[in-house]
């Protein structure tokens, strides 16, 4: 698992480090033939790819021989092998006010080259539409015609209005700090992963024989301070934890993190002890889950019972 984080790592910083950006940008109407007080619908969209840390500013063109009527915009946003990808598309509707061939122009796309940090800004092509003559009653009221010389109709095709692509560049030198910092990185893994995976010096552990009656008796002493201060439910998990050590040390057998069922089903399995010394210990730890659990509360002198009872249990167990 080690060596598999320590790879990914490598292949991140590499994906940093040669990452290009993109930007494209496309302008289109819905229709290039209309009629005076129809509505024709012009796109901009603007795909991004890469570290482009600022979202594009769109400049839209002013529209000349059309009224605006509604705008929208929408986005998305996909990630594929760890490349985001963002779209933005800018759409408004416009009225035509005006009859004759009517050139819409560029839109402005500007945003911040990661490299230079310097501004940068690319258009769109413009978009040409043909609005025949006449009066027309549109949705937004009469449309009056504007003498105009009726040129001949011009149409720009679809295939015409091909997408803006720019690359930004990428220089050797503009990548040489992140390079530095690279193999500066590169060395701090190695040394990491060296101690990360090299073997433990195996040590001699030296046992030593604890008398567990004794300090289960001792601690049993100390826990009379918590329940001096009137915190009963700490008591009694004090109290559970000093007979589940004193079970664990006294048979050499791991009783911690069981509950009581658990317990005793362990004592009963493995027959560890005699059935009325299970029973004591099952009697003392159900009393102290009420407590724990149950949210039950005990008068004074079941608190103090308890430890009499725990006592019992630590001095005659073995």
């Amino acid at each position: 698992m080690k060596k598999f984080i320590f790879i990914l790592l490598i292949i991140d910083l590499f994906n940093f480090l040669y990452s290009q950006t993109l930007i494209e940008a496309t302008a289109k109407v819905d229709k290039n033939k209309i009629s005076l007080g129809d509505v024709v619908r012009y796109t901009i969209s603007v795909k991004r790819h890469g570290s482009v840390s600022q979202s594009p500013v769109v400049t839209p063109p002013s529209f000349d021989g059309f009224k605006i009527t509604g705008n929208y915009s929408s986005s998305n946003i996909s990630i594929i092998n760890n490349d985001a990808t963002i779209n933005v598309e800018l759409t408004y509707d416009l009225l035509a006010v005006k009859s004759g061939e009517i050139t819409i122009e560029p839109a402005q796309i500007t945003f911040i080259n990661p490299f230079t940090k310097a501004h940068e800004t690319i258009k769109t092509k413009s978009v040409v539409v043909y609005v025949e003559k006449g009066t027309k009653k549109s949705q937004y009221g009469f449309v009056q015609e504007t003498p105009t010389v009726n040129p001949k109709p011009t149409y720009t095709p679809e295939s015409e209005i091909k997408e803006i692509k720019t690359k930004l560049e990428f220089r050797f030198f503009k990548i040489l700090p992140f390079l530095i910092l690279f193999f500066i990185f590169l060395i701090a893994v190695v040394i990491a992963a060296y101690f990360i995976f090299k073997k433990p010096e195996t040590k001699k552990v030296i046992l030593e024989d604890v008398d567990y009656k004794k300090d289960a008796l001792k601690k049993l002493i100390k826990a009379r301070d918590i329940l001096k201060k009137g915190n009963i439910k700490e008591y009694y998990y004090e109290i559970y934890e000093i007979i589940r050590y004193f079970l664990s040390g006294a048979l050499k057998e791991s009783f911690s993190e069981l509950t009581t069922r658990e317990i005793i089903k362990k004592l009963k399995e493995k027959k560890l002890l005699k059935d009325d010394k299970i029973k004591n210990i099952n009697e003392l730890l159900y009393e102290l889950d009420l407590v724990k659990f149950a949210e039950y509360k005990p008068e004074d002198k079941e608190a103090e019972a308890i430890e009499s009872k725990a006592q019992f249990i630590i001095e005659n167990l073995i």
